[in-house]
């Protein structure tokens, strides 16, 4: 998990990088929730059937304070 970061370190690492940012959002509650409401739909036969590992590596989007952004930069023209 080296490359996870909350929103403020991955903008300001995009930003040290060189680009300024344009626009930048979260989209957690357009993805976790209706992967949430996916899971707890699945009957947990039908997951561990399906895939055992998948059922046990999702347990964590229920706990961990995930966050995902949608993020517009741009990179200055050097002159």
């Amino acid at each position: 998990m080296a490359n996870v970061y909350d929103r403020a370190e991955y903008v300001a690492r995009v930003r040290a990088a060189g680009f300024e940012i344009v626009e930048e959002e979260s989209i957690v509650d357009r993805v976790f929730t209706h992967f949430r409401r996916w899971q707890l739909t699945r009957r947990p036969s039908l997951l561990l059937a399906y895939d055992w590992v998948f059922a046990i590596a999702s347990a964590p989007y229920f706990v961990y304070p995930w966050d995902y952004i949608r993020l517009v930069a741009r990179k200055p023209i050097l002159s």
